[in-house]
């Protein structure tokens, strides 16, 4: 997945965990490299989970390629949009949330099927 991203820059919420709880949110350009990612955010991520390891904290990072949308918001879209468009693809309906660039069929990684139509994903 990330060899045919490499080079594609993202804009991305990530959300540093200590211990279970979120200390911190950060949102900026993401960086895909054949080996991971970098760029400003991830660098800036990265330091605050480096700092909760050497203090011996649990430490995580996830991501959000919604960048100021909640789980519940971004739902609530992708249910209108597939009943607005139900014969539109999942991978159709994806392109209008993420950029073109993201290449949805690696990012899926096989773990979904985005030729399925949006009105059998749904329902």
């Amino acid at each position: 997945m990330r060899r045919a991203r490499s080079g594609v820059s993202q804009d991305v919420e990530l959300v540093v965990r200590v211990d279970g709880a979120v200390t911190i949110r950060l949102t900026g350009a993401l960086l895909w490299t054949h080996f991971g990612v970098s760029g400003p955010v991830a660098l800036n991520a990265s330091r605050h989970w480096l700092c909760a390891h050497i203090d011996r904290h649990q430490a995580s990072i996830t991501v959000n390629f919604r960048p100021g949308e909640q789980f519940d918001e971004i739902d609530a879209r992708w249910t209108r949009l597939a009943a607005d468009h139900p014969k539109s693809s999942v991978q159709t309906t994806l392109a209008t949330m993420m950029p073109a660039s993201a290449r949805l069929r690696d990012c899926c990684a096989g773990r979904v099927n985005v030729d399925i139509r949006c009105g059998h994903a749904i329902g």
